[in-house]
Parts: C-alpha cells; structure tokens; sequence
C-alpha cells in the first residue's frame, strides 16, 4: 500500500518514460525481498536492480557515503571474506537487512526525486513560415 501510494503521482501510461517504471520496479524488487518471509542469501540478487538505479541518479556525499555502506554491508560480510565466526556476529546483528534496507532507501529516494522537464513538443519547436 506505501509504495503504491509513494508511486500515485507517476501513473503509468503511454506517455510515462520508461525509466520511471524501472525505478518503480527496482524499488518493488528490493522491497519484496525484505517482506518476504521466505528470501533466502540468494534472494538478495533482487537488490541489483536497486543498486543500479541509484548509481544512475547519486548525488552529493551523504548519498554516497550510504551507498557504500549498504554495499559494504551486503558483501564485505561473506564468511569467505571475514570468517565463519565474524560472519556469525555479523548475522546476529541483521548486517545483511541493513545494508538492503540502506539500499532500498536509496531507492525510493532516486524514485521519488521531481521529474526532469518534459522536451516540447516537435510542432512547438518549429517556427512559423
């Protein structure tokens, strides 16, 4: 219901761009992924579409700053780079579910940034004879 709701203003149709319903589906993929009470490590591939779109759009140190950390948490927490039992801790304290929630925050966001102005129309661009 949020995200239908969060997505309202941007109804899709045969004038929405198609970048915008990848954003609402990127959003959708990382968000199922976390709601869901059967995602398993390997559901976590679903958060790529997430990283892409926000890679596309970052701007400015802060989200920056929490795109690495979302992604340092998602990976740098595999037991072939830590450990068996740093891995362990790190599971104990949800590392993973933060790191996807950091991303899919910064989905929304990236989803939820104002539209760019629409190029006019061909017959307004031309002048009159």
């Amino acid at each position: 219901m949020a995200l239908a709701f969060a997505f309202r203003r941007h109804p899709p149709g045969l004038a929405t761009p198609p970048p915008i319903l990848a954003a609402e589906l990127a959003v959708g993929l990382a968000a199922m992924t976390l709601l869901s009470p059967l995602a398993w490590k390997a559901h976590f591939v679903t958060l790529l579409a997430a990283y892409w779109l926000v890679w596309r759009v970052l701007r400015g140190r802060a989200a920056w700053r929490v795109w690495w950390a979302s992604l340092a948490c998602l990976t740098l927490s595999a037991p072939a780079l830590v450990g068996e039992r740093l891995n362990n801790a790190l599971e104990s304290l949800n590392v993973i579910t933060v790191g996807a929630l950091l991303v899919l925050g910064l989905a929304v966001w990236a989803t939820l940034r104002p539209l760019p102005p629409q190029p006019p129309a061909s017959s307004a661009t031309r002048s009159a004879p």
